[in-house]
């Protein structure tokens, strides 16, 4: 978690000081030493405990960069799509909140700092920005509760049949045309023909639920598995155009 603040904090002041046009780049700098600071001052005391209370001021502490970034970049930056200041910064107290609460304690905290997000750029129910492992995807605001309730699911499922102890990935990527995430395990796979099987027998659960949910917004999950090398599921939501008022979005 450290080394994702760190280098994250890094591709901030990169894109501080390459930015040209800033209204206040002083400012900027200003809100990018706090940013420093608070990214010592958590590395130090998350070493030592989590408590609920640094937790929440995590989360207070990076809304407040962020939110600083229409006084630094200018009023027309963020509905212009252009990144906060604090750019894929804010993902820190949404992994936090993981490690301390769970993969769901984790997603809330993602929800609630883009909403924030959502407010910079101006936009209502349009282009929530979700960080996920330092990639910063634009959905729909309505899409977000089912995307991070199918995520966890997945995750869930991980759990279950491979141990608390499993170890999963979760990859990212937005193409402009579709969102695409991708949970991965290391656990025994799944025997070949056991979904067709519980399919048959009504006993898909946990697949089911997933399917269910992306199919809602219109896209598909799929499930890949070989018996020794683990499991992987992939989820395709289709991100409609953004308003041609707002211009297009600039991810990193």
């Amino acid at each position: 978690m450290a080394v994702y603040r760190v280098a994250s904090l890094g591709y901030a002041a990169l894109l501080l000081a390459s930015a040209g046009g800033y209204q206040r780049p002083v400012a900027g700098w200003l809100v990018l030493g706090l940013m420093t600071a608070w990214t010592a001052a958590t590395t130090i005391a998350y070493s030592t405990a989590r408590s609920r209370p640094l937790l929440v001021m995590d989360v207070l502490v990076t809304l407040g960069c962020m939110l600083a970034s229409p006084y630094v970049q200018g009023p027309d930056a963020g509905p212009a799509g252009v990144m906060p200041v604090t750019a894929t910064w804010i993902g820190g107290p949404a992994l936090a909140w993981a490690v301390y609460g769970g993969r769901r304690a984790g997603g809330v905290a993602a929800v609630v700092l883009s909403l924030g997000d959502l407010w910079l750029r101006g936009l209502h129910g349009f282009d929530l920005s979700v960080p996920v492992n330092g990639a910063v995807l634009l959905i729909i605001a309505g899409q977000a509760r089912e995307v991070v309730a199918a995520v966890g699911a997945a995750l869930d499922n991980v759990r279950r049949h491979c141990g608390e102890d499993a170890r999963a990935w979760v990859f990212a990527e937005n193409d402009g045309v579709s969102m695409i995430i991708t949970v991965r395990d290391e656990g025994p796979g799944i025997p070949e023909g056991r979904l067709s099987e519980a399919a048959a027998e009504g006993r898909l659960g946990i697949a089911q639920s997933i399917r269910g949910r992306i199919a809602g917004l219109g896209g598909t999950a799929g499930f890949t598995s070989v018996p020794g090398q683990g499991t992987e599921v992939e989820l395709i939501i289709p991100v409609p155009a953004r308003p041609a008022a707002h211009g297009q979005a600039r991810t990193a």
